[in-house]
């Protein structure tokens, strides 16, 4: 029982893992080096994710708004741009409008 109990948590936490990405956000272009990798849809009507990319790391407070480093070492994650939809653990979208940035209704 308890190994179903966990397993399930374990599913239910990676299926949501972009719900709490934010923050100071580093793109890097080697795939080893990322935490969680994204795909980059072109509707906002597939995407997990809508993200807006705040000027500081003071806005950059709740899912999908994001502050883009230039460096690994200022970043609170690290993600790699995948170009295939299907290795990816997410999929995000950017959006023009801050107030609709975060995740995504399932």
């Amino acid at each position: 029982m308890f190994l179903f109990f966990l397993f399930g948590q374990l599913a239910f936490a990676q299926t949501d893992i972009h719900c709490r990405i934010m923050g100071n956000i580093f793109i890097t272009e080697v795939r080893s080096q990322a935490e969680f990798t994204f795909y980059l849809e072109e509707s906002e009507a597939f995407a997990d994710l809508l993200v807006f990319p705040v000027d500081s790391r003071v806005f950059a407070d709740r899912a999908g708004l994001w502050h883009i480093v230039d460096s690994p070492a200022l970043a609170d994650f690290i993600l790699f741009k995948e170009k295939e939809r299907g290795y990816a653990h997410f999929k995000m979208y950017y959006t023009e409008t801050e107030s609709f940035a975060g995740c995504q209704s399932p």
